[in-house]
């Protein structure tokens, strides 16, 4: 029972980590599954919201970083936990895609999707999934 609530943690968590590649990269489609998979899978919205607070504060300190004239590959080689070989592309392009102020304004949404989980009646995964929907459409420029 423990190594199969280890793995399911552990999926849960590639899926958020996902669902966040996803939505900083303005990729709707795929965050639409990413969010499907992991509603089915019993994810909770809380712990999708910190998966995403996380992302978009290491983007914000990559991207100030970048600003102050480091280079993206050591600023992501330092953050911690680094990120992932098998993300680093990914997350390189939304460092250089986003501004330090629209990754502000990501992360305001964030906060308020979590606060509105937790003090109103409406479902925590329309909420969750409406956070990271609008965050996809910045990213893509539609916001």
């Amino acid at each position: 029972d423990y190594i199969e609530r280890v793995a399911d943690v552990g999926q849960a968590e590639a899926r958020s980590e996902s669902a966040c590649d996803a939505a900083g990269s303005g990729d709707l489609p795929r965050l639409d599954r990413e969010l499907e998979r992991l509603w089915a899978s019993d994810t909770q919205p809380a712990q999708v919201l910190r998966s995403a607070m996380g992302h978009f504060q290491k983007l914000l300190q990559a991207r100030e970083s970048a600003a102050r004239g480091q280079s993206l590959d050591d600023v992501m080689k330092r953050l911690r936990p680094p990120v992932h070989f098998s993300r680093a592309m990914s997350f390189k392009n939304q460092a250089q895609r986003w501004s330090s102020d629209r990754l502000g304004e990501a992360l305001d949404m964030l906060l308020e999707a979590e606060v509105l989980t937790r003090t109103t009646g409406v479902p925590p995964e329309a909420v969750t999934g409406r956070a990271l929907m609008n965050i996809a459409a910045m990213a893509k420029g539609r916001m």
